[in-house]
């Protein structure tokens, strides 16, 4: 299950959680819970296969098979970090995130159909970007303290 290496679309933390076992203790919890599907178990380093634990909720992890009074159980999560380039997603409803590959910027997803729908309602900051037009069924009311930006030269149509 684990990854070695960096991978493409970010960076792993693998975090180790070891415990001593009490008699018939089923129920651990790791350190800063982990990743559903992205947590290895071993007792007494040997590796359990997932079939052997529950580990369906992010904070615990619950034994099939109790453990012995002092058995060493390892709990070790993978929790992958994307990389910090992405922009916040907030205000960015009905975009699609674009790349280059070097940067990424949220960009207006265009709707093909017979019939295309808009809201009737500016309530967050919006900007039609350079090489963009864009055109709204109206009429179209702008909340108080939003900003629409319509960059030079580009065109928004209210129809």
């Amino acid at each position: 299950m684990s990854y070695l290496g960096i991978p493409p679309f970010g960076r792993t933390v693998r975090t180790v959680t070891e415990s001593i076992a009490t008699s018939g203790q089923t129920t651990f919890y790791p350190n800063g819970g982990y990743a559903v599907g992205y947590v290895d178990v071993s007792i007494n380093g040997i590796a359990l296969l997932t079939t052997d634990y529950t580990a369906t909720n992010g904070t615990s992890v619950v034994l099939n098979s109790a453990a012995a009074v002092n058995d060493e159980v390892k709990f070790t999560s993978y929790t992958v970090n994307l990389y910090d380039g992405i922009p916040t997603i907030a205000g960015n409803a009905g975009k699609y995130l674009k790349t280059d590959g070097f940067t990424t910027s949220w960009e207006i997803a265009a709707s093909v159909g017979p019939i295309n729908t808009n809201t009737s309602a500016i309530t967050e900051n919006y900007a039609i970007p350079t090489g963009t037009n864009a055109q709204s069924v109206g009429p179209i009311t702008h909340a108080a303290n939003t900003t629409l930006t319509i960059a030079a030269g580009q065109r928004w149509q209210i129809i």
